[in-house]
Order: C-alpha cells, then sequence, then structure tokens
C-alpha cells in the first residue's frame, strides 16, 4: 500500500478524501444518532443515559480529532499537490509523510473504533432505556388496571348500598303501609263494633219499649175488664135488688 502511495500521489489524494468523507460521514451519522429519539407514538425519548455530560465530552473530543485529522490530510494533500517528477529525477522521500499518513490512518481506525464502541454502548443504553420504558409502561398499565378495579370495586359496592338503602326505604315503606292499613282496619273494626253496640243498644230499648207497651196495653185491658165486670156486677146486683125489691111488694 505504501509502495503504491509513493508511485501515485494521485491515489495518495484519493485516498485522503475518502477517508476524509468517511469520517465526516461516521460524523453526521454519530451526531445525528445522538438526538432525540421517538418512540413508536412519535413522543421523544429522553435518552438521559445516553446523552450525558460524559457522552457530550467525549462527541466534542471526536469532532476535535475529526478537526484535527482533517488538518492533517489538507497538509498532506498540499504536499502531493506538485507533480510527479521526471523519471530521471530520483525520487523524492515520502516516509515521514507516509508515516503521518500511517498514523493518521491509525488514529481514523482507532476513533473509529471508539466511534463504533460508542454507537454498540448508546444503542445498549437505549435498549436498556426502551426495556425500563417497557417495565415502566408495564408498571403503570398495572396500576392504572388496579385503579381501575378498585374504582369498579368501590362503583359496585356504592351500587350494592344504593340497592340495600332503596330495598330498607321500600320495607319501610311496605312497613308503614301495612301499619296504615292495620291501624285503619282496627278503626274499622272499632267503628262497627261501636255501631253494632248502637244497634244492639236500640234494639234494646226497642224490645224493651215493645214490652213496655205491650204490659201497659195488658195492663189497660186488665183493668177495662175489671172495670166491666165490676160494671157487670154492680148491674146484677142493682137487678138483684129491684127483683127483690119487686117480690118483696108483691108478697
Amino acid at each position: 500500500m505504501f509502495d503504491l502511495l509513493s508511485r501515485s500521489p494521485i491515489a495518495l489524494i484519493v485516498s485522503i478524501i475518502g477517508h476524509l468523507a468517511l469520517g465526516v460521514a461516521l460524523f453526521f451519522a454519530l451526531e445525528d444518532n445522538f438526538g432525540d429519539e421517538t418512540d413508536q407514538d412519535g413522543d421523544p425519548i429522553q435518552a438521559v443515559m445516553a446523552n450525558t455530560p460524559a457522552m457530550d465530552a467525549r462527541v466534542q473530543e471526536l469532532r476535535e480529532t475529526l478537526a484535527t485529522l482533517e488538518a492533517e490530510e489538507q497538509t498532506l494533500a498540499s504536499l502531493t499537490a506538485p507533480d510527479e517528477p521526471a523519471p530521471d529525477e530520483p525520487a523524492p522521500d515520502n516516509s515521514a509523510e507516509l508515516l503521518q499518513l500511517q498514523e493518521a490512518e491509525e488514529r481514523r481506525e482507532a476513533e473509529r473504533e471508539e466511534r463504533e464502541l460508542a454507537e454498540q454502548q448508546r444503542l445498549a443504553e437505549e435498549e436498556k432505556l426502551a426495556e425500563q420504558l417497557r417495565l415502566a409502561e408495564e408498571e403503570r398499565q398495572r396500576e392504572f388496571e388496579a385503579e381501575q378495579q378498585i374504582q369498579e370495586a368501590l362503583a359496585a359496592e356504592r351500587e350494592r348500598e344504593r340497592l340495600q338503602e332503596e330495598a330498607e326505604q321500600q320495607r319501610l315503606a311496605e312497613e308503614a303501609e301495612t301499619k296504615r292499613l292495620e291501624e285503619q282496619a282496627e278503626q274499622q273494626r272499632l267503628a262497627d263494633e261501636a255501631e253494632r253496640k248502637r244497634l244492639e243498644e236500640a234494639e234494646k230499648q226497642r224490645v224493651a219499649a215493645e214490652a213496655e207497651q205491650q204490659r201497659l196495653a195488658e195492663e189497660a185491658e186488665r183493668k177495662r175488664l175489671e172495670e166491666e165486670a165490676e160494671q157487670q156486677r154492680l148491674a146484677e146486683e142493682a137487678e138483684r135488688k129491684r127483683l127483690e125489691e119487686e117480690a118483696e111488694q108483691q108478697r
């Protein structure tokens, strides 16, 4: 690879530009991945474990390293910019530049590995956070279902108490109505009893009055008969005396 680069500075420039483009692409990809994520519902996920101050410092360090690499690549590009030497001229000694290029390549490789490791750590943190969010959502759902069951139980208890209260009110109303009917029946019975006694008393008075009238009539009839008998006796006595007187006179 180094022989190829020493023989062809254009290949060196193309390689530098390719690595630069790769580094920029990885940088923007890494920067985009560290932005705010959204879940399936479109709500932002607060990646508090990924976007920590240490991670921000690491991103800033990577940016500075990438800027340094870009400056070095520009320097190397400027060094390899002149035309190729003539065949009869000796090839310039580019060992120092190649060594710098190799070191830059190694640094880029190390930075790439660090970025990949950081990306893996970020993905692991995101998976962990997603799992925590899922567990929190399941816990919230269980709490919601438990609260809903409690509310349903309370509503059922209130409904049962309401039905019991309505049944108790209905029972009291029925008892009051039964008592009222019993009192009404008792009043009617007492009224009927009083009316019966009144009728019985009136019947007794009527019977007594009729008996008294019958007695008085019988008494009057007896007196009338006695008076008639006395009159008859007196008439007979007078007739006997008259006959005796006539007999005496005739004698």
